[in-house]
């Protein structure tokens, strides 16, 4: 291999690393196996490898590379917990959700979700690519036999729910089934997917690794899946739009009740229940990761504030009424983890929005605020999945990326001299080397934290009031 090119072959893990992810296996609750028994819960069946290939003969999904992913421990190039969510993800087939509900998982890296009606099936969201997507049907009308697709739900505008549309609908023969969808469904889809694409396309090779080697030195997940389809499919345009959260729509002979969620994780996106089985669907805003709130690949930023106003609405709306909470990617949850869930995910986002804005108005950079470990305050007790924002080796560009729109910083932009000074200056607030937080707390009260020579202002923070 030519010198100039070994920096970028794998390498082991380096020994900070190897601690860093040490402590992660100490600290978190890995002994909690719910997630597990969730993600098997109703396994109907499923593809060997899930090796799904073009009409050409080219690969466009396969799980076989990921065999390595099967040992509970994780190798010391993997965060931990990135290799929890690993396995989590290897879960794949047809899966019962309720009687009526099912759901085909890791065909592709989003959920399809059939709703059974009166005379045929509903489906929600299509995957990424038509190949994907046909064998997602063809799996389900092996174990629940053929009928006809009456309705497809296009739940937001990101490529991966609504590429594979042509895999389920046939052109010619399905033009007259409506395709539903939220309201700015075409403006946002046309906008990030083809005014954009190109860029888009190119940047995200960046954000979820395609290029790399599949291994444990190289890509092993994206958290909401293992991978993204190769090929994204012909876009449908919807013949039904969903204008404003409590619209219904009974398709089948079965109700759907609608939440609108524009500017959440998709410009575009809503959510709805089924009354008659009574599951709820949360699209792609309740899942089992932390998202990123800043894009690398050039997607609309999403707002934070406005993402957990929607969890809250939809626990207003139906909480203590669903049996069970599906979403579009990762595993359904059933009974008291339903409402659980939603609450978490929303005090998380709310936390994220809160506390950026409160040390952005303290005078902290985008770099410290990114530093933030709140296993280190007093938000830990009220927020119950603070553990989600534990430090990790991408937090600093991906877990708080809400910063970066707030103050304008790019990711992979250098860290200014402000912040260095900012960095020595806030050790004060955990009491300096000795990181005694009561020095911290009595030094902030008497308003002797300076960020004064470190070039931010206010030159002084004080106590409010």
């Amino acid at each position: 291999m030519n010198d100039q090119f070994a920096h970028d072959m794998p390498k082991d893990a380096a020994t900070p690393v190897v601690e860093s992810h040490r402590a992660m296996r100490e600290n978190l609750p890995f002994s909690d196996r719910r997630d597990f028994a969730d993600a098997a819960r109703g396994f109907m069946g499923t593809r060997a490898g899930v090796r799904i290939l073009s009409d050409k003969g080219r690969v466009v999904w396969s799980l076989e590379p990921y065999d390595f992913i099967g040992e509970e421990e994780a190798p010391p190039t993997v965060n931990p917990s990135l290799w929890r969510q690993s396995r989590l993800n290897m879960y794949h087939g047809l899966f019962e959700v309720t009687p009526g509900v099912y759901q085909v998982r890791g065909f592709d890296a989003a959920n399809m979700t059939l709703v059974e009606g009166d005379t045929g099936v509903i489906v929600v969201d299509c995957l990424t690519t038509v190949e994907c997507a046909r064998a997602a049907m063809d799996l389900y009308f092996e174990h629940r036999g053929r009928r006809p697709v009456v309705a497809v739900l296009f739940t937001h505008t990101h490529g991966d729910h609504w590429g594979g549309a042509r895999g389920v609908l046939t052109a010619g023969e399905d033009d007259d089934v409506p395709v539903i969808a939220p309201h700015m469904f075409m403006e946002h889809t046309v906008s990030e997917n083809i005014i954009a694409g190109p860029a888009m396309r190119r940047r995200a090779t960046y954000q979820f690794g395609p290029l790399l080697e599949i291994g444990p030195r190289g890509q092993v997940d994206i958290g909401l899946g293992k991978a993204i389809a190769q090929i994204v499919g012909p876009l449908i345009r919807p013949t039904d739009l969903i204008m404003a959260t409590g619209d219904t729509r009974v398709i089948d002979g079965v109700e759907f009740q609608f939440q609108m969620a524009p500017n959440s994780e998709a410009p575009a996106e809503m959510h709805f229940f089924v009354p008659r089985y009574r599951v709820l669907n949360l699209a792609e805003n309740c899942c089992h990761t932390f998202h990123n709130l800043l894009p690398f690949r050039g997607a609309d930023v999403r707002d934070a504030l406005l993402w957990s106003k929607y969890l809250g609405e939809a626990l207003q709306m139906w909480g203590g009424k669903a049996v069970a909470m599906c979403g579009q990617h990762n595993w359904p949850v059933w009974g008291d983890r339903v409402d659980t869930m939603i609450a978490e995910q929303r005090d998380l986002y709310k936390f994220v929005h809160d506390q950026t804005l409160r040390m952005i108005n303290h005078g902290l950079t985008a770099s410290e605020i990114a530093e933030f470990d709140p296993s280190a305050g007093q938000p830990r007790k009220r927020l119950a999945h603070a553990r989600l924002l534990r430090p990790c080796p991408t937090q600093c560009e991906s877990h708080l990326p809400e910063i970066h729109r707030l103050v304008r910083c790019e990711p992979g932009q250098s860290r200014p001299a402000a912040a260095r000074g900012v960095r020595k200056e806030i050790r004060g607030i955990h009491g300096r080397r000795r990181r005694d937080p009561r020095q911290g707390a009595r030094r902030f009260r008497k308003g002797r934290i300076s960020f004064h020579r470190a070039g931010v202002e206010p030159s002084r923070i004080r106590r409010a009031g």
